[in-house]
């Protein structure tokens, strides 16, 4: 689900003709006036942009691959912007995610991140802490552009969100060093 803070991070990032890799078959929910309908077909009419969207499910146009495996089937299309709202807690092994994002989004590319921290109550396979992605891009060079943790926008939801912005550079970390420096920052339910 793209969220009211979600977008507002989102617009800082996108423009006409870019392309975006959309983690997860995600729902607009910024506004009253796009509630409910698919963000890729969103994003598409109101900025000018194609999306495509990455589910193990293959539901709404996502293609079916899983985010699990590297390398993901996906062909190594270029992308602008990575998004990441809500789906890299729901997968098992976040290396291999975060490991298709950078091949997806080469150096220079940006990844937009939006995940559950500890007050979220058991959504998905973990929570991430913000070391998680301060650690990830000291160790892979990449530019924190922004970071913020975020109360969910919905009134009856106690929770917070950990937005992240990644610039990707053209490095990534071999999985024992992931072992060694990461996995202290992200924990499982």
């Amino acid at each position: 689900m793209i969220t009211p803070d979600g977008y507002r991070i989102l617009k800082q990032y996108i423009k006409p003709g870019i392309g975006i890799i959309e983690l997860g078959d995600q729902f607009a929910d910024w506004s009253g006036q796009v509630h409910g309908r698919r963000a890729d077909e969103v994003l598409e009419e109101l900025h000018g942009v194609a999306v495509v969207s990455v589910d193990i499910h293959g539901k709404n146009r996502a293609l079916p691959y899983d985010l699990n495996e590297y390398p993901c089937e996906l062909d190594d299309s270029f992308a602008d912007i990575v998004t990441d709202f809500g789906t890299m807690e729901h997968t098992n092994d976040i290396y291999n995610c975060l490991k298709n994002v950078w091949r997806w989004c080469p150096n220079g590319g940006i990844s937009i991140h939006a995940n559950p921290d500890k007050t979220y109550d058991r959504h998905g396979n973990y929570y991430f802490t913000p070391a998680f992605w301060q650690t990830y891009c000291d160790i892979t060079g990449a530019e924190l552009l922004h970071m913020e943790t975020t109360p969910v926008y919905r009134k009856d939801n106690p929770h917070h969100e950990l937005y992240a912005v990644v610039q990707h550079s053209d490095k990534f970390m071999p999985r024992e060093q992931w072992d060694a420096e990461m996995t202290k920052h992200y924990h499982r339910w």
